[in-house]
C-alpha cells in the first residue's frame, strides 16, 4: 500500500489537489485512512476524499490488509453507497490514469455548478 500511497500524493500534488486532512478512522472497520483533498486548481473550493479500503477477508486488526483505493466527492460514511472511482492496489498501475480522470471529473462538475 505504502508504494501506491505515495505514487497517489504524488500524482494528486502534480494534476492540482493537496490533502488538507487526514483521518485514520480507528474505530472503523472497513477503511485504514480517509484523505480530504482540496483543489489547488480553479475552482479552489472543490474536494474530494480518497478512502483506503479494507479488505474484509483480513483477520489481522491491528494491521489490516489494504485491498483499494477509493476516491468520492462526498465524505465516506459506513454503509451509504456513493458515486466513486474504486482501484484495487493489484490494478493501480493499469488504473492511475483513471483515478486522475476521475479527479478531474470532481472539478469539472464544480466548474459546472460554480459557472451556473
Amino acid at each position: 500500500m505504502e508504494a501506491q500511497r505515495n505514487e497517489m500524493i504524488e500524482l494528486a500534488k502534480k494534476n492540482g489537489w493537496k490533502c488538507s486532512e487526514f483521518d485514520n478512522y480507528d474505530s472503523h472497520s472497513w477503511t485504514a485512512e480517509v484523505w480530504r483533498l482540496e483543489s489547488v486548481w480553479s475552482p479552489v473550493v472543490v474536494t474530494a476524499y480518497a478512502s483506503f479500503l479494507i479488505d474484509p477477508m483480513s483477520n489481522d486488526f491491528k494491521k489490516p490488509d489494504v485491498w483499494a483505493i477509493e476516491i468520492s466527492k462526498e465524505k465516506p460514511i459506513y454503509g451509504k453507497s456513493r458515486e466513486g472511482f474504486t482501484v484495487s492496489l493489484k490494478q493501480w498501475s493499469k488504473e492511475k490514469d483513471n483515478f486522475l480522470k476521475y479527479l478531474s471529473k470532481i472539478r469539472s462538475q464544480q466548474n459546472q455548478i460554480v459557472g451556473e
